[in-house]
């Protein structure tokens, strides 16, 4: 077998592991969970208290026409074919209540109490609990939720990050800008640390103390609280929990095409879509969390049409909302232009209207003008020969005079044509 990056990424949407449960998503769109700590505390009397989902994070039997799914610590989240968010369990902040109104999603990440999702236009949104601000990033193309933080792969292959620091709420927002961090294809993220798969296989970390630089070949990762996974093409695994429990023997894990992390186990998706599971044994029964019965599809490569023929409705979906948004835009922009065209041509009518009002009245005036000058040229007319040379002089402006209110009169009919 031999597994792309394309494809592992496509397959990770089928299975996800929280910080106490892990989920997985069916190629009918429905959603399974189950516990992983069913016994977690006890009475003053030492009788167990069973808190198999307390929270509610594993009511996941209604959902439908699921896409990918993402597990937290004590919530669940799945994205719809229809590019919302489906969410059940306990975030702070009223979290599981703000992830439900998202839309235009393709890809959603759960952090410990928070949820993050990647929108169509490469922007971020998440919920309450999670400090640090992502209203800012542009052009991104995955995201990975930590414990505290969210991390966030741009499309120039380069990486940045923001949250708070795990001892303390300190809000902290960076850049990966070192020359190790570029040409990152998929991120993942833990308590305190971030993660890179390079496109040619090999896998960076922001925590020194993790031992990911001699992987090679590989083509997903996946992490959790103090846990690396790296998915390898030839579909066998590696792990690093260099700086925490140390007790995993994934050795013998093979045809894997997607890996998941939680806080106590480390789950494995065959090409055959069976469940394999790894687990703390000091936390955890012998026969684990149940995932090994589990049955998500009969064929891998089906399976990654299904996810991307749906990413590609989202995609196309949001688009013909903003291509429709775009036309209603121009009609509105089209619209006022007609109106303010519409205005002017009135008030260009009403101006001219105003100025042929005025040229009437000063061609009448000129009319009146020369009818006066004519009364007056044929008074003198009819005396010059009584009166001689003076009265033939004052005829004599009098023409002129006419003359020159004949062509303005001219000019002035004119400009009323």
């Amino acid at each position: 077998m031999m597994l792309t990056q394309n494809k592992a990424r496509a397959l990770s949407a089928y299975i996800a592991s929280g910080w106490d449960h892990t989920v997985g998503l069916k190629s009918d769109g429905t959603v399974i969970a189950t516990k992983h700590l069913k016994i977690t505390g006890s009475k003053s009397d030492g009788t167990p208290i069973i808190y198999y989902n307390l929270y509610g994070e594993l009511n996941v039997k209604a959902w439908g026409n699921v896409v990918a799914v993402a597990a937290g610590n004590t919530h669940t989240t799945g994205l719809t074919a229809s590019g919302t968010v489906a969410t059940t369990g306990r975030e702070y902040d009223n979290g599981v209540l703000e992830a439900k109104s998202w839309k235009n999603i393709v890809s959603i990440s759960a952090g410990d109490y928070f949820t993050v999702g990647l929108k169509t236009d490469g922007t971020v949104l998440k919920t309450s609990w999670l400090r640090g601000d992502v209203s800012g990033w542009r052009d991104i193309v995955d995201i990975a939720a930590g414990y505290r933080h969210v991390a966030a792969l741009k499309a120039d292959g380069t990486v940045v990050a923001t949250g708070s620091k795990f001892a303390s709420n300190e809000t902290w927002s960076r850049a990966y800008n070192d020359d190790n961090w570029r040409n990152i294809v998929a991120i993942a993220a833990g308590d305190d640390f971030t993660i890179g798969l390079k496109s040619n296989g090999t896998v960076v970390s922001s925590d020194n103390r993790l031992r990911v630089r001699d992987w090679r070949d590989i083509v997903a990762v996946a992490a959790c609280n103090s846990i690396v996974v790296g998915l390898k093409s030839n579909g066998t695994v590696v792990i690093d929990d260099s700086w925490g429990h140390n007790v995993w023997n994934l050795s013998d894990w093979r045809n894997i095409v997607a890996v998941s992390v939680g806080s106590h186990v480390v789950v494995g998706l065959r090409e055959n879509g069976t469940v394999v599971e790894a687990h703390q044994k000091d936390v955890l029964d012998d026969d684990g969390s149940g995932v090994s019965s589990w049955k998500l599809f009969d064929n891998a490569d089906k399976a990654v049409d299904r996810y991307k023929s749906h990413i590609q409705q989202i995609w196309e979906a949001w688009q013909n909302q903003e291509n429709e948004a775009w036309k209603r835009e121009a009609n509105r922009m089209q619209q006022e232009y007609e109106k303010e065209a519409s205005r002017t041509q009135r008030a260009k009518e009403q101006e001219q209207q105003a100025k042929n009002l005025k040229l009437k009245q000063r061609l009448h005036d000129l009319k009146v003008s020369k009818a006066a000058l004519l009364t007056e040229l044929d008074k003198y007319d009819r005396f010059k020969g009584l009166l001689g040379l003076l009265f033939d002089k004052r005829c004599t402006k009098l023409r002129i005079k006419i003359a020159m209110v004949d062509d303005e009169i001219q000019k002035v009919s004119k400009e009323l044509l």
